[in-house]
């Protein structure tokens, strides 16, 4: 079962997937972005969440593609798709980008590289 996470194919669709999901959640006007949850904690918690998995999977592709320091570009790599999503809510009605959220993502990213890292010394190799 946990070989399919480690699969390059799987993980390049996982990419994909997860920034189109980003990005469909952003393009949602501000209204209808605060009916899914008025509360800052879940709203918070639902970014770390799901920039963990983004940069989790952006790292799984890398080291399938031999990239060289692979944590360093997935880290790169999830947190500008972070910043450009708080830069495409800017143009969104009733929404503004906000930096904070950017550092907020750059956690969940952090948490999803590590776990990555770690599945794959531990239990992969």
């Amino acid at each position: 079962m946990l070989k399919i996470l480690f699969n390059r194919k799987f993980s390049l669709i996982m990419v994909i997937f997860l920034m189109g999901t980003i990005f469909y959640f952003s393009h949602q006007i501000g209204y209808e972005s605060n009916q899914l949850s008025n509360n800052v904690l879940i709203r918070k918690l639902a970014h770390i969440t799901e920039y963990a998995v983004l940069g989790f999977f952006v790292y799984i592709h890398l080291l399938n593609c031999k990239i060289n320091r692979v944590n360093l570009v997935a880290g790169a790599v999830s947190i500008v798709y972070a910043a450009s999503d708080e830069y495409h809510q800017t143009f969104i009605e009733g929404r503004s980008g906000n930096i904070i959220d950017i550092f907020i993502d750059a956690i969940g990213v952090m948490i999803g590289i590590g776990i990555a890292s770690y599945f794959v010394e531990k239990i992969v190799i």
